[in-house]
């Protein structure tokens, strides 16, 4: 998620002093009351390296908003080097009760003073919430700063002030920023009665305004806000990143109900996975979709209060990275993943005390699906795919629309009703299409675009008679249902891309060079289809119009897309066919070969470097994920290897440095690994200088591993306890450690702080640990806290240790909690062979016994075990059994005990 930039702040400096946001290309964002009646004004940059190393720059106001909105726009020269842009947000409905954090920075009055001649002003980070429902008049905001000494002002420093000045003078036109997303210019402060609070505008107030908007788009920025999804207050906001559901989308009783039914079923609380296939298998039916509008449904949400994970395989998917961000959606940014099966476990216990639905959307491949079948007993797992069979599962075969639906979302995305006429039409193309989603959305597009029904029809008739020859040449045979529908959808595509002009046909086919099912942002557009960022918004949105691009996820912050899979692959082909087809039904490809479309982006993308340095390449949503594999297909494999050993201007690993700032230390992983695959498939070309890549791959593997194990155990509960860790990122990062003495002390020191509902998830994780010493240790450790449920598992893992004293270490510290052990720990223990093993199991058994877990029979057998010992370990025990001494012969026995050992003690020295 997109975080607070306080170096985006600049100062305004005349012809009043405030404070601007850079916002994108060299637009600032600011109040117009600063201005009055100039459009001209004085910014001020000041060195990162040196503050008081400042310049004053002429720019202009090219924008004010109306109707006395305090909101303006200053565009700064073009000597100055652009940004990135920004994105907007819009708080939740006012009716909410919600809290949300807002970040700014301005240049507030107090921290601004003169000294020998020299006026210093000091940018101040300023925190604090903002209440949904808590607007002032014409829908301002009311910022509540926090109450910190970092950031109100001292009696000392409000001293300085006259009377009738507002220690905020200065923070007007600092940008209002929550979750990343900017949202309001502060605009108005009180008086220094009123410290604790500001006004600010909302940027609600222009979002409609098309001069606002087409300044903006001009300056390559989206002007589409994006709801302020808030993380972690006092409440947080429910976790869906889910796709939403179209405007158009058509509600199906019959399949809805049911599949509700069964996700929230005890048939698939046993199997813990329901699996959406389609009918034939085919594609375009609607299963994402279905899948997407029950995740939007309120009973299901209530259902999983802890959210709704979505994740888009396709048929190579990225699993590392979709684990990374469910780890990081979950709350946890601090795990650095090693590995699939080190992301799913940590993914795993971070579940195990959650109730969330996982969504596996166009499964391909069956193994797959393994390292998201971690939810816990309170998680589900619901699954779409055309037909791969998953294990355990409840299956659901989804059929196509009836007539029905299908002339409900035709009408939906036409936006009108359909005349007598119209629908007998409109039946005739549900009917051409097979009833499927996709393909009726195709063509209400073409309708929507002027296209007449009949001329439609005519049209997909034609085309669908064409793919039936063409197979029936090849196959033989008369073409059965699954194919006719198999055909309305390719006919539906074809049409469709028939109807795309020129440019738009290419920028189409381009999309062929990218993975399947990956986000499409606007700037990754841009670069793939080389046009400025406002063309690539365009074209995103009008290939969007016309179906041939799917809306993107929503748990970013950031207008994304994706493709169909089906549509995909026409890209795919149409990049290497011919430019100049020979035959008329054929469509003009780019005549490129697969690896010259990869080199061709590549340059693209190196053109953004600075010096060809590619972890200088700033990230724009997509090339940081796979800048390694359209590296391989261009077959530039030496600079797969040069990009992993470029180093920073600090001498640190380049590409590690810029993943981990990005938060994407998953990517480097995976990147790592595919690098030393390759470097073992090419080993034969270059033995010394592979041999050597080899060595720096698993070098720099095990250092990443390291990492894991640094944070001592005493650190980790104190985390735990003082709530800068949840106690299931703790058992998430005792799990992660591959060292069993180490896993085994932190899963020990973080057990006193472990709710109930992970302690099936600590007991599993004293039970992984492979040497028996540390698995006693681990479980001696935990038995305090386990709850009666648990201790028979516990005790079973006891029994298997196989090494006699570990064994009856762990059996002893289970023993206070299960009595009726006693016997199996103290046979356990007498059978030791090394006596000053077996002396140390007796004596650990003797610190639990108690009048209350031994009687007089019990009592007879520990003296016979305890008689195995020598003379200085037989002494070593007899404190610790002196409380039942008392107890069964009172003092006169205890005096007879002392009498006892002085006296044979006196007789064999």
């Amino acid at each position: 998620m997109p975080q607070f930039q306080p170096d985006r702040a600049l100062e305004i400096v005349a012809p009043k002093y405030g404070t601007a946001y850079r916002i994108g290309g060299r637009l600032l964002l600011t109040c117009r009351h600063l201005f009055d009646n100039s459009n001209d004004c004085k910014v001020r940059f000041r060195s990162a390296s040196n503050y008081s190393d400042k310049q004053d720059i002429d720019a202009k106001v090219i924008w004010k908003a109306p109707d006395n909105i305090d909101i303006a726009l200053v565009e700064l020269p073009e000597n100055i080097e652009t940004c990135d842009p920004v994105g907007f947000g819009v708080l939740p409905d006012a009716s909410s009760t919600q809290k949300v954090k807002f970040d700014c920075l301005g240049f507030p009055l107090f921290l601004r003073y003169s000294e020998d001649d020299k006026n210093y002003a000091t940018g101040l980070h300023i925190e604090g919430t903002i209440n949904v429902a808590n607007r002032v008049p014409h829908n301002r905001l009311l910022l509540n700063i926090k109450d910190s000494p970092d950031i109100q002002p001292t009696d000392k420093q409000l001293e300085r002030l006259a009377e009738n000045q507002s220690p905020w003078e200065g923070t007007s036109g600092s940008a209002i920023v929550c979750y990343g997303l900017v949202i309001g210019v502060q605009s108005r402060h009180p008086i220094r009665d009123r410290p604790a609070s500001l006004e600010a505008e909302s940027l609600a107030r222009v979002y409609d305004n098309p001069e606002w908007r087409e300044i903006l788009e001009n300056h390559d920025i989206d002007p589409e806000p994006k709801p302020v999804i808030s993380v972690n207050l006092n409440t947080r906001s429910y976790r869906n990143q889910a796709p939403p559901k179209p405007s158009y989308f058509v509600e199906r009783p019959e399949v809805s109900i049911k599949l509700k039914e069964l996700l929230l079923s005890e048939e698939t609380a046993k199997t813990g996975t329901l699996v959406i296939s389609a009918i034939y298998g085919l594609g375009g039916i609607g299963k994402s979709t279905l899948a997407a509008a029950l995740a939007q449904e309120k009973d299901v949400q209530a259902y999983f209060p802890d959210g709704i994970f979505w994740a888009t395989l396709g048929q190579q998917p990225d699993i590392l990275s979709f684990l990374h961000g469910w780890i990081q959606a979950l709350g946890d940014y601090d795990f650095k993943p090693t590995g699939v099966d080190a992301a799913s476990l940590q993914l795993r216990t971070l579940l195990a005390d959650k109730k969330a639905l996982l969504v596996v959307d166009d499964l391909w491949n069956v193994g797959d699906i393994e390292p998201f079948q971690i939810a816990g007993n309170n998680c589900k797992l619901l699954v779409t795919t055309r037909e791969v069979p998953v294990k355990g599962a409840t299956p659901y075969n989804l059929d196509v629309m009836t007539e029905s639906q299908s002339l409900a979302l035709l009408r939906g995305y036409l936006g009108s009703e359909l005349t007598a006429k119209e629908q007998e039409q409109a039946k005739n193309l549900a009917k051409t299409v097979g009833y499927l989603p996709l393909a009726l959305e195709l063509g209400a597009a073409q309708v929507k675009d002027g296209i007449t029904w009949d001329e439609l029809l005519e049209d997909l008739q034609a085309e669908i008679a064409y793919l039936e020859i063409l197979d029936r040449a090849d196959a033989e045979d008369t073409p059965h249902e699954e194919k006719r529908k198999h055909y309305s959808l390719i006919a539906s595509f074809n049409l469709s891309l028939k109807r795309l002009n020129g440019q738009r046909l290419r920028q189409f086919s381009w999309l062929g060079v990218l993975p399947d099912d990956v986000t499409i942002t606007e700037k990754m557009a841009a670069t793939l289809w080389d046009c400025q960022v406002k063309e690539a918004r365009e074209t995103l949105r009008y290939l969007r119009g016309k179906a041939l691009l799917l809306t993107g996820v929503s748990s970013e912050q950031i207008t994304n897309y994706r493709v169909h899979d089906l549509l995909h692959d026409l890209a795919r082909n149409l990049l290497q066919a011919s430019s100049h087809p020979q035959a008329d039904y054929q469509l003009p490809g780019l005549g490129l070969s697969i690896t010259e479309a990869h080199q061709q982006l590549l340059s693209r993308y190196q053109r953004q470097t600075k010096n060809g340095l590619w972890h200088s390449l700033e990230d724009d949503g997509y090339i940081y994920n796979h800048l390694l594999w359209h590296l391989e297909k261009a077959q530039q494999i030496a600079q797969i290897h040069l990009l992993l050993r470029e180093e920073t201007a600090e001498g640190h690993n380049g590409w590690y440095s810029q993943c981990e700032k990005e938060g994407k230390t998953a990517v480097f992983i995976k990147d790592i690994a595919r690098a030393w695959q390759l470097a073992e498939e090419h080993f034969s070309e270059n033995k010394s200088e592979f041999m050597g890549l080899q060595v720096r791959y698993a070098l720099i593997t095990t250092s990443l591993n390291s990492l894991a194990g640094n944070i001592p155990a005493e650190l980790m509960a104190l985390l735990i306890q003082h709530e800068i860790w949840t106690p299931a990122q703790g058992l998430a990062y005792v799990r992660q450690n591959q060292d069993d003495g180490k896993r085994a002390e932190r899963l020990k020191a973080i057990s006193p702080h472990l709710p109930s509902t992970l302690l099936p998830e600590a007991l599993a994780t004293a039970r992984e640990i492979g040497h028996e010493y540390y698995r006693a240790k681990a479980l001696t450790g935990l038995a305090p806290y386990l709850p009666e449920n648990l201790l028979p598992e516990a005790l079973a893992t006891a029994r298997e240790i196989g090494d006699e004293s570990d064994r009856a270490e762990a059996l002893t510290g289970l023993a206070p909690h299960l009595p009726e052990i006693l016997p199996e720990a103290l046979a356990t223990a007498r059978e030791i062979g090394d006596e000053s093993d077996r002396a140390k199991a007796l004596q650990a058994l003797t610190k639990v016994l108690t009048p209350a877990n031994v009687d007089l029979s019990f009592w007879e057998k520990t003296f016979y075990a305890l008689g195995t010992l020598t003379r200085p370990h037989f002494l070593e025990t007899i404190p610790n059994l002196v409380p039942l001494i008392l107890h069964f012969g009172g003092v006169v026995a205890l005096r007879e005990v002392h009498q006892a050992i002085r006296e044979v003690s006196r007789w064999w020295k």
